[in-house]
């Protein structure tokens, strides 16, 4: 890849993500501690978040510094149509914990770090119809449970990564045909997995860090699809288009 950025003079990525795909915060595995201002000004519990939705105040739950597990989500119900947006970065969320926000109707965000959401939970989320940014950076996942997201139509940006995503991960994102944008973390793709992504009929954002693309189907991939923004191990190809679509 060294060879890749050479010759195509990757710079450092300085692109501004679209306003309703805010830029990641710092890479959770590092577990920072929360800063003096957080512990003056600690976070809404989960019940006072469900109580300013209920009553009209918030249409989410977030939770970026509160270690959440299963029973936080115990008093979520379908009839809670005014939750779109679930976001949980600390703590562990299972299928278990999945089943009662994959049932609100009105599901359009969900981002869950540091929970091993398997096959069985991407079967769960192919059932929120409204789904529009799914973000599981540390999932359990197979290719299988990905490619069971198929059926979502309004998905349009995609965060993975997962010790169990192989390069047949590939065949099963082809299968995504509504997805902008797309993140893969340490999944394996290779050159002909690259081939099925670039045939997303909408992609216009990718960003693959530790794949195994070569420089010659990264070569191939920019003069094919030059129309698609591409960062490389959290660096942009200097022929790329401007994001306007970053994966959340």
């Amino acid at each position: 890849m060294l060879l890749l950025f050479a010759s195509l003079g990757c710079t450092p990525a300085t692109d501004t993500p679209a306003p309703d795909t805010p830029a990641e915060p710092p890479e959770l595995a590092r577990h920072e501690p929360l800063r003096e201002n957080d512990k003056r000004h600690p976070e809404a519990t989960v019940a006072t978040q469900l109580a300013a939705g209920r009553s009209g105040q918030s249409d989410r739950l977030e939770f970026r510094a509160t270690v959440i597990d299963d029973r936080a989500f115990e008093a979520i119900s379908g009839k809670d149509t005014w939750l779109k947006t679930v976001i949980a970065d600390r703590g562990k969320v299972t299928d278990e914990g999945l089943k009662s926000i994959a049932a609100l109707p009105h599901l359009t965000h969900l981002r869950l770090r540091q929970s091993p959401i398997s096959d069985e939970g991407m079967r769960l989320l192919a059932e929120a119809p409204k789904l529009q940014i799914l973000n599981l950076p540390q999932c359990d996942a197979t290719a299988e449970g990905v490619a069971s997201l198929a059926s979502l139509e309004s998905l349009r940006n995609l965060r993975l990564g997962g010790t169990r995503l192989t390069a047949e991960t590939a065949p099963a994102i082809g299968q995504l045909k509504s997805l902008r944008a797309l993140h893969l973390i340490g999944v394996p793709i290779d050159d002909a997995g690259l081939r099925e992504i670039a045939a997303l009929p909408h992609l216009r954002s990718l960003y693959l860090d530790d794949a195994k693309v070569s420089d010659d189907g990264w070569t191939w991939f920019q003069e094919n699809h030059p129309q698609i923004h591409v960062h490389v191990n959290q660096r942009h190809l200097d022929r790329s288009i401007p994001d306007h679509d970053q994966p959340d």
